[in-house]
């Protein structure tokens, strides 16, 4: 296996040169977005994964798709989503796994490699044809060193290295951005948000998130957290809901929270 250290964790692999760079706005490289929204035939790398929650694991035949294949990782308070998919951005492998956040990080990279490389057999994929992971987590992150700071729905992933750990554990080049950011430019790319070129998603889980596209460029912001609107205050009554994760009253999560 070689080393983390030979895959450089380009953040800028497979972003089209017509977009540039900036320190606000920041093209997300290839990464798992969880989609609901018909796909298109058009040749995208980003990963787009539609999720079935009905069906926990799920499999396309590889008659269907188109190689090579890139895995997608969203990781959430409560469950983690791993998913196979084509060139053309089709899923051809899906699964849902426990968080369990207080068993630590290091254990659910451990389990989240062991089910990428089950359904990759699954779908019948060769080792050599899976050549890359898209890594989306809550935030804040710090994306250029790989890391998830202090995430208050994953308090045991504080300052945490998840980027190099998934890399190391899986053999694979990983790219690493926020889930919600993710989310939403896996819309704005091949989903529901493709007509546009700026558009905003929020994403309710275990949490509440959002991202906003301007331009076709990502609001980053501090740490990732541009658009993460989860522990604003919607509510400024003293007996206000109290937040289970932030710890305030009256905080957006208290009330529209998916958990």
């Amino acid at each position: 296996m070689d080393s983390v250290s030979d895959y450089k964790h380009d953040q800028s692999v497979s972003i089209p040169p017509r977009w540039e760079p900036s320190t606000v706005f920041r093209r997300v490289p290839s990464i798992a977005a969880e989609s609901t929204s018909p796909y298109t035939q058009k040749r995208f790398h980003v990963l787009d994964l539609r999720v079935n929650e009905r069906d926990m694991h799920e499999i396309t035949p590889l008659n269907a798709a188109q190689g090579p294949f890139y895995a997608g990782i969203d990781v959430g308070g409560t469950n983690t989503k791993i998913g196979l998919v084509d060139d053309f951005g089709r899923t051809v492998a899906y699964q849902s796994i426990p968080t369990a956040e207080e068993d630590g990080p290091a254990d659910l990279i451990r389990r989240v490699s062991e089910a990428v490389a089950r359904i990759r057999d699954e779908a019948g994929i060769g080792p050599r044809d899976l050549v890359a992971a898209g890594l989306g987590t809550p935030g804040p992150m710090d994306i250029p060193r790989g890391l998830i700071l202090d995430p208050v729905n994953l308090p045991h992933w504080r300052n945490f290295p998840v980027r190099d750990e998934l890399a190391r554990v899986t053999g694979l080049p990983v790219s690493f951005t926020n889930d919600a950011n993710a989310a939403a430019y896996g819309e704005f790319w091949v989903g529901s948000g493709r007509q546009s070129e700026s558009m905003i998603m929020l994403t309710l889980g275990t949490g509440v998130g959002g991202g906003i596209i301007v331009g076709g460029l990502v609001v980053e912001g501090v740490n990732s957290f541009g658009a993460e609107c989860g522990h604003v205050i919607v509510d400024s009554r003293p007996d206000a809901r109290l937040c289970v994760w932030g710890g305030g009253r009256g905080e957006l999560e208290a009330y529209a929270s998916a958990s």
